[in-house]
């Protein structure tokens, strides 16, 4: 296995197509990407400059696209490994399921990366690259703590109930569901709540549905997503509820 490391500007193709990134796709074998660069700025709408409006829509969504563009085509080149072998991770984040006050400009970026994995994933369906959707939870990292900087206190109580995790519990949860081919990946109860109440025309979102041998695993856990989905219903009503309470609470 052979790894390289360079540093390029991803918001820009011409940048990403040039030297050795291509040089790397001809000679070598691309076999897992994983979509992460990105920040966040929590301010509310009209607080927020529009220089970081921009610049959250191409960091977060539009260097994706950029990367996966250029890459994809090495990627279902099978002349080192079949394509259901290789892997395309996105990292999305809690803010891509659910609206929060204060992230009006961060959610709307990662809402677009959600989209264009899920209609990917549909496009390459399970002969692959197999595509994987991570919804991390606020996690203890450098760029967190420039988040907080200027974040409203309405974020920050609202953020607070889904607790801060480890960079490591972060990377291991999200590592082993790329590797193993799941679709959503969800770290702690309240990832997991989020996902299955989001679900939309998702496949079930507990299980790998890849192969035929995960036919009947699928089946079971669908059966089990469609029970829960009225009380979740009542729950996410609930916290819709309160977080609304937050907003008027420190907003009166």
């Amino acid at each position: 296995m052979r790894f390289e490391n360079f540093a390029l500007i991803s918001t820009r193709p011409t940048n990403i197509i040039q030297g050795d990134f291509v040089f790397l796709c001809i000679t070598g074998s691309v076999d897992i990407l994983v979509n992460c660069a990105g920040y966040a700025v929590a301010r509310k709408f009209l607080d927020t400059p529009t220089d970081d409006i921009q610049g959250m829509l191409h960091l977060n969504y539009l260097s994706a696209v950029h990367v996966t563009r250029i890459l994809l085509p090495y990627m279902l080149d099978q002349k080192f490994h079949q394509t259901h072998e290789r892997r395309i991770a996105f990292i999305c984040s809690l803010a891509s399921q659910v609206g929060v006050y204060g992230y009006a400009a961060y959610t709307g970026s990662k809402y677009a990366l959600r989209g264009f994995a899920e209609t990917l994933e549909m496009e390459l369906g399970h002969k692959g690259p197999f595509v994987t959707i991570a919804f991390p939870p606020d996690t203890d990292t450098p760029g967190y703590i420039r988040e907080n900087v200027g974040k409203p206190v309405v974020t920050k109580a609202i953020s607070a109930t889904a607790g801060l995790a480890s960079p490591d519990d972060v990377a291991k949860s999200v590592y082993l569901d790329i590797m193993n081919g799941k679709l959503i990946s969800t770290c702690g109860l309240e990832g997991v709540f989020l996902s299955w109440i989001t679900a939309g025309i998702f496949p079930p979102v507990s299980v790998r549905c890849r192969y035929l041998s995960d036919f009947i695993p699928g089946i079971i856990f669908a059966c089990v997503e469609i029970l829960a989905a009225t009380p979740f219903r009542a729950v996410g009503i609930v916290y819709a509820f309160w977080m609304r309470y937050i907003s008027f609470k420190y907003n009166e």
